[in-house]
């Protein structure tokens, strides 16, 4: 289970740094020039890539299962929803109550549909690796 808690922080962080850089250009760069959903729908697909090659480094090297893939997105998920929490609290002055008022919004609610779905990238990574190359001939496997 070790294993699996540590992918899925690792993921977590660098995950929640990529949507940091990735929200603030979209803030300041691109909302004032489109508007607020062109923006949203330009980062999204940007995000979500950049989500798909970091599962990858995230569960690469590490013997997971797919209960192990299921464990490092759950752990994922947590931690970005409460690090959003706790950034919209800091840099906003927001209540946590009013942090969770902002998921009326349709934005939000793709945003964080958009978080569900990259937490299953774990497992969907586990789950499509190829499996390990059979012993050679004579080989013995383990230590």
């Amino acid at each position: 289970m070790r294993p699996a808690l540590i992918a899925g922080l690792v993921y977590a962080l660098a995950l929640l740094a990529l949507g940091v850089v990735l929200g603030a250009f979209r803030t300041f760069l691109i909302e004032p020039w489109l508007g607020a959903w062109p923006a949203l729908l330009i980062e999204l697909p940007v995000i979500l890539y950049g989500a798909w090659r970091l599962s990858a480094l995230a569960v690469e090297g590490r013997e997971l299962d797919r209960a192990g893939g299921v464990a490092a997105g759950i752990v994922a998920l947590i931690v970005l929803l409460i690090a959003e929490a706790l950034l919209s609290q800091i840099l906003s002055g927001r209540s946590l109550i009013a942090h969770f008022a902002l998921y009326a919004d349709p934005r939000h609610q793709l945003g964080l549909a958009a978080q569900v779905l990259a937490a299953g990238f774990p497992l969907m990574r586990v789950w499509t690796a190829p499996p390990p190359p059979p012993p050679l001939k004579g080989e013995v496997l383990g230590p």
